[in-house]
């Protein structure tokens, strides 16, 4: 049941429609969607059959709601069949299957308004709200037999009639100028993998509609020949149109007959590559190029009777292309084929389908083999362009102009060929890398090429950066380095300053120079430039982006060993300085190892904990696995969560816990019973015969953690000679004349990992009254005696050590009621003894 809500709200908006004229029925469609938003509830509950005085107010509200909009939808005037196409979505979309099963007449009403004048605002809106209808429908196997089917005919039909396309009179002229086109084209590339069979008789059609958008020449019409119609129309297309032409041309395949989808997508890219060779020889034509095709093919030997005309192609072929003229215009037909090799790759197929890979990789061995010329003087093997004498020299620097955007679209190609084959590609990798390198190292001052490199690059490493040999990374340094460039800002200097060091420099050297000619503007300049002024004005936000995705990746997947240290600390510097989490976590995982050794050096974790502070990730980095440290009023509790029902009923027995000072065990020593007095230990039998005594509050030192100075440890106390340190003011010996031995006594396995650990866990347990009595003890020296035992090793004398300071705290607990915890002491030592002292001191 809808909430009473739901329908008021649509009781507004059918009393809003009702009282306003239609023609402000457009200004209030955006009051009206906002309160259509919140009845979705009411839109979508099951219809109610009932009649008369059961019928429920949520059922009218929501009749009268689509009578209205029906009255709208065929009614005469522009504006309120507008509004009317609006609501309909938005209502098609919250009622679900509820309105879908009643829209046969919603969409019989959008597809009688493609054959009335209304402005193509609203023939755009109908476009949109059938695809939304038509795929909504598309789970309903019912509701797609009832209505998909006897409708969509006629909603292909009416599509290509507004873009020019009609049937009836024979006419195949495009209108390139429809504002409808993109709506079209998406509309169909939305469809046809859905419905296939009820695409294929317009087939035809749409191929004529598909063919002039697949790869525009808009120089074309900048050309000389400007009688040429058709190739100023051409003009006119957007890269959008272009796009979804693309798309739509590559799912003509799917509405193959049975089991031939796959031979016709691999004849279309067959077809595709061919034009892009039939394109290249006439673009190509200013260069004697050093390709060799793949076998199958035959070289090309350009006509040199067309050198002394314009570039140009008449069109036609297997693909039915417009003709153009003119080298920019061939470039950007280069360019467009390469888009639809793109679509191919990427797009969805039908059928499983056998990849010509070898003549896609063969075109793009052309395409990269050709680079801009470098500046003349140089050494760089990438001069020694050979050019053809008999071509002008316009038409070359025009191909040195289009030639990067060639060669960022062949990017683009292989960065789609590496997502999609994965790890089948690894064996091309290093021919990839090779080729992105030579492109880069020629061409690398275009923003454009360099963000392209920096995806494919990007992609490539993820699948293959670990197993690159370290001549593989040193070609890359370039590429590399370059990526830290673009993600730090310039220098930011004034220009008044570093005019001014400038002069003063110059007159220095020579007092009779002439005056250098200087911006009188920079010295009014202020001194220094805001640091966010470089990052808000970025005119490449791709390219930084690109350089941000791109920096993690290398430290992640590219061995640490091959880097040069120059070029992993600029790489670290770079994620230091622009704040790069990613990266400087990659960083800290795997750190810069010095050559030869494989030693690691020093790590950024530093600058890592300061940059994130509060951050889940760097914590867990920083500390890993840490123990738990007891603190607070429940620590106590805690750290004997593990025991028996005994002990723990034994601590809820005692008093509220309050905190002591270090020495207040110390200090209550000489008060203790005169049972405590004696120096030699009761006998077993006199220790399983005394009644358990009460318990007494436990004592928390304020400071947790033991003082540490460079004198001896509190274990280590015995003399030069082997005697142990017999002075009345040592704790230890204090506690030993004061103290009896505890009715059950600890046991400290030396191989144990953390005698410190199993020594405080001891220290905790209390015997009840019910508690059977204790193993036999192991043998130990006598207190009085001043010849402790020798142990068998250090081990062993630092076990018995964490042994004896852990019985006697509970020796001190089982007299008079209080823990405490002795000062600890301790000198220098290794690491691993320094660890199991604390540990054990630390429980004494």
């Amino acid at each position: 049941m809808p909430p009473p809500s739901c329908a008021s709200s649509l009781r507004t908006i059918s009393r809003l429609i009702a009282t306003s004229p239609h023609e402000n029925l457009p200004q209030t469609a955006p009051n009206l969607l906002k309160i259509l938003d919140g009845c979705g509830p009411v839109l979508s509950a099951a219809e109610s059959h009932t009649t008369g005085k059961d019928t429920t107010d949520s059922s009218v509200s929501v009749h009268r709601y689509i009578v209205q909009l029906s009255a709208l939808l065929n009614g005469k005037s522009f504006p309120a069949r507008w509004t009317a196409v609006v609501l309909i979505k938005t209502t098609i979309e919250l009622g679900g299957w509820e309105l879908l099963r009643n829209s046969n007449v919603w969409v019989r009403g959008l597809l009688g308004i493609f054959a009335k004048p209304d402005p193509p605002a609203t023939h755009g809106l109908a476009i949109v709200t059938l695809t939304k209808i038509y795929l909504l429908l598309q789970p309903h196997q019912t509701l797609k037999r009832e209505i998909t089917t006897p409708t969509l005919p006629q909603f292909i039909d009416s599509c290509l009639n507004l873009a020019g396309l009609r049937q009836s009179s024979g006419s195949r002229e495009l209108d390139i100028f429809s504002p409808l086109l993109p709506s079209i084209l998406d509309a169909f590339c939305a469809l046809l993998p859905h419905h296939r069979t009820l695409f294929r008789p317009h087939l035809s059609r749409i191929g004529s509609l598909v063919s002039p958008l697949l790869a525009p020449t808009p120089s074309s019409s900048l050309s000389d020949d400007e009688q040429n119609t058709e190739a100023r129309v051409l003009g006119a297309v957007t890269p959008q149109c272009s796009t979804a032409a693309q798309r739509l041309h590559v799912l003509l395949s799917h509405c193959a007959p049975q089991n031939t989808a796959s031979e016709v997508w691999v004849k279309g890219l067959k077809v595709t590559i061919s034009e892009v060779h039939r394109t290249a020889n006439q673009v190509f034509r200013a260069v004697i190029e050093n390709w060799e095709p793949i076998a199958g093919q035959l070289p090309y030997r350009p006509d040199a009777r067309t050198f002394g005309n314009a570039v140009s192609d008449d069109g036609g072929g297997a693909m039915d292309l417009p003709g153009w003229i003119g080298i920019q215009a061939g470039t950007e037909r280069l360019i467009g084929l390469l888009n639809l090799l793109n679509k191919y790759i990427g797009g969805p197929t039908a059928e499983l389908v056998s990849l010509p890979l070898g003549s896609v990789m063969d075109v793009l061995t052309r395409v990269f083999s050709l680079t801009v010329p470098l500046v003349r003087g140089g050494h760089d093997p990438q001069e020694a362009a050979e050019f053809n004498s008999e071509i002008t020299k316009e038409e070359r620097e025009g191909l040195w102009a289009g030639l990067p955007q060639v060669h960022v679209a062949g990017m683009e190609l292989l960065a789609m060929l590496v997502e999609r084959l994965g790890e089948a590609f690894f064996p091309m990798v290093q021919g990839s890398l090779d080729q992105i390198s030579w492109v880069f190292n020629a061409e690398g001052w275009d923003a454009d090429v360099r963000m392209a490199a920096y995806i494919v690059l990007s992609r490539i490493l993820i699948i293959a950066g670990t197993s690159l040999s370290k001549s593989s990374i040193s070609s890359l340094s370039r590429m590399l380095k370059s990526c830290c460039c673009d993600l730090l800002p310039p220098q930011q200097q004034s220009l008044a300053a570093m005019n001014s060091s400038n002069l003063n420099v110059q007159n220095k050297k020579n007092h009779n120079s002439k005056q250098s000619s200087a911006n009188a503007d920079s010295f009014l300049a202020p001194p220094t430039l805001p640091s966010s002024s470089p990052q808000n004005s970025d005119p490449f936000p791709g390219l930084r982006q690109a350089a941000h995705s791109l920096l993690p990746v290398i430290l992640l997947n590219i061995p640490s060993q091959h880097l040069r240290f120059s070029l992993r600390s600029q790489l670290d510097r770079t994620a230091i300085l622009t704040q790069h989490k990613k990266a400087m976590i990659a960083s800290v995982l795997f750190p810069p190892v010095t050559a030869g050794t494989g030693k690691a050096r020093s790590s950024i974790l530093p600058h890592l904990a300061r940059s994130c502070p509060g951050d889940f990730e760097v914590e867990g980095l920083i500390r890993p696995r840490m123990p738990v440290i007891p603190t607070g009023k429940g620590s106590i509790n805690d750290v004997c969560e593990g025991e028996d029902d005994e002990e723990e009923d034994y601590y809820s027995q005692g008093k509220p816990l309050r905190r002591a000072s270090t020495n207040d065990a110390l200090d209550a020593g000489p008060s203790q019973p005169d049972t405590m007095s004696g120096s030699n230990p009761p006998s077993r039998d006199q220790q399983d015969a005394q009644p358990p005594r009460s318990t007494s509050p436990v004592q928390i030192p304020e400071d947790p953690l033991p003082s540490f100075s460079s004198s001896k440890r509190l274990h280590d106390t015995t003399d030069p000679e082997g005697g142990e340190d017999q002075s009345d003011d040592h704790p230890r010996n204090f506690r030993r004349q004061h103290a009896p031995p505890s009715p059950k006594r600890l046991r400290v396995d030396p191989t144990t990992t953390d005698a410190g650990f199993e020594a405080r866990n001891s220290a905790f347990t209390y015997p009840s009254s019910t508690e059977s009595p204790a193993l036999a003890p192991p043998p130990r020296p006598r207190l009085g005696s001043s010849e402790p035992a020798a142990p068998a090793n250090a081990l062993d004398v630092r076990a018995s050590a964490g042994s004896a300071a852990a019985t006697q705290a509970s020796v001190d607990m089982e007299s008079d009621g209080e823990f405490e915890i002795p000062e600890l002491v301790m000198d220098a030592d290794t690491d691993e003894a320094e660890d199991m002292d604390e540990d054990a001191d630390g429980n004494g």
